[in-house]
């Protein structure tokens, strides 16, 4: 019995899923008694082995994935409404300007749709398992450029007039605000970047 690993669950972190250990070193991060035994399984612990609870016994599982996949989907498809039209202002940007400013500016508008399209592989990461450190920062980051590029482009949709082209701006400008207040309620964070599990 000496040669038997200890294997320990901790208390449930920031987006619901529980650290799980083996022999002192995490191997993952379980949101319910299957995950768990998934884990396990590819650990090489036996079914029946003795569990070290922490923060609550092994019916506490305040995860709600589908909750959290509801949100990335709608941080999804917010950047890349935001990614796609960077593209391609920036593509005609940078070929065709008349002005080396003009192609500067392009150039500078893909690489914001370039950190947008960044920013979706963080949205993906930050509500899912949160393996990269920045992924928050780099989400928070694209929510802001969203934010900017929503106004700017409303702005000038209602200096020339008012069209339904306005209302889709109206309504990916409230986007941002809303997904970024969403960042941290119910998951014990303010700030995207400052709070990972584990």
């Amino acid at each position: 019995m000496a040669n038997t690993p200890e294997v320990s669950v901790g208390p449930p972190g920031d987006l619901g899923l529980r650290p799980v250990s083996v022999g002192g070193r995490q191997v993952g991060k379980a949101g319910s008694l299957k995950e768990l035994r998934k884990i396990l399984d590819r650990a090489g612990v036996e079914p029946g082995h003795e569990i070290h609870w922490l923060g609550g016994d092994h019916t506490v599982w305040p995860d709600v994935a589908w909750v959290r996949q509801t949100i990335c989907f709608f941080m999804v498809a917010g950047l890349l409404a935001t990614a796609y039209p960077l593209f391609r202002i920036g593509m005609s940007d940078s070929g065709d300007a008349l002005t080396y400013a003009g192609r500067i500016a392009g150039l500078t508008i893909l690489a914001v749709a370039v950190v947008e399209a960044l920013a979706v592989l963080a949205a993906i990461d930050y509500w899912t398992k949160r393996r990269w450190r920045y992924s928050g920062v780099v989400l928070l980051v694209g929510v802001v450029i969203s934010l900017v590029c929503s106004v700017t482009l409303l702005l000038l949709q209602i200096g020339e007039r008012f069209t339904g082209y306005t209302v889709v701006g109206v309504v990916l400008g409230a986007w941002p605000c809303t997904d970024s207040s969403n960042a941290g309620r119910g998951m014990g964070c303010t700030f995207p970047g400052k709070s990972r599990s584990g």
